[in-house]
């Protein structure tokens, strides 16, 4: 080694199996100054007025590093304590220990900031009423809709095999149409068999009826229907066989005519 001679990678490489680049990072991210806020709030409770005296200490800190234009990179705040980078809480009671007229500058920005934030307060306040209350109404409007559907399940649920059934009953009418029609070409005992048609579709419609205005079940629409069905179709066949014995008696008197 030579005198007057800065060698600076030994002197680099020294310093850093020493650990002082570790204690260098340290001290640039950490908060070794640290202080309680009710210290703090005494520390300077006397140069303050008589209503930013009455502070709650945290919320007197926070308003005092405000009005300071403090960086919140510069502190933190804990619990109870707040925490300072190096160099800040020297600078912080400098600037609290200078002239009065400094001072009263400061705390003008201190009240500005303080009534700067209960304006916000408000504002989120409102906002968070606002919010509440649409919520309520879309929570309200969701009970609703769930009520809705629910009874519109449980309706369908119950009249759903009631409205089938009617469907089923009331197309059986067309059948009894056709047997009327079919009516029409007989030439013998017509009103006999027209009343027995008839009777047919009375019972068709005292089942509407029943459907309509009693709780029958499923079972016993389905049974009423088989019922019915059967009926016509068996009175059906029997107009026909009737029909057919007709033109078989009719083409014999023509061809004994004939001979």
């Amino acid at each position: 080694m030579v005198s007057n001679l800065f060698e600076g990678g030994q002197i680099l490489s020294q310093l850093q199996c020493s650990g002082m680049v570790s204690v260098l990072d340290l001290m640039q991210q950490g908060f070794p100054s640290r202080t309680q806020f009710a210290e703090l709030y005494g520390m300077y409770k006397s140069y303050l007025p008589k209503e930013l005296a009455r502070l709650d200490p945290r919320l007197f800190c926070k308003a005092l590093f405000q009005a300071l234009n403090l960086r919140d990179t510069d502190f933190k705040f804990g619990l109870t304590k707040v925490f300072f980078r190096p160099g800040k809480f020297a600078e912080f009671d400098e600037i609290m220990k200078s002239d009065p007229k400094n001072l009263a500058v400061l705390i003008a920005k201190v009240k500005k900031w303080l009534l700067w934030t209960r304006w916000k307060k408000a504002q989120w306040c409102v906002l968070s009423v606002i919010k509440l209350k649409n919520k309520i109404l879309y929570r309200r409007q969701c009970l609703v809709e769930i009520q809705k559907r629910v009874r519109m399940h449980l309706v369908y649920k119950r009249y759903a095999p009631r409205i089938r059934g009617l469907v089923k009953v009331k197309a059986l009418h067309e059948q009894v149409a056709s047997m009327e029609k079919f009516v029409t070409q007989l030439k013998a005992n017509k009103e006999q068999v027209y009343k027995q048609v008839h009777q047919l579709r009375q019972r068709i419609d005292q089942l509407i009826h029943e459907i309509t205005n009693t709780s029958m079940n499923v079972t016993n629409i389905d049974n009423a229907y088989n019922d019915l069905a059967s009926s016509i179709d068996r009175e059906f066949k029997r107009l026909k066989q009737v029909a057919a014995e007709q033109d078989i008696k009719e083409e014999a008197e023509r061809l004994k005519k004939i001979q």
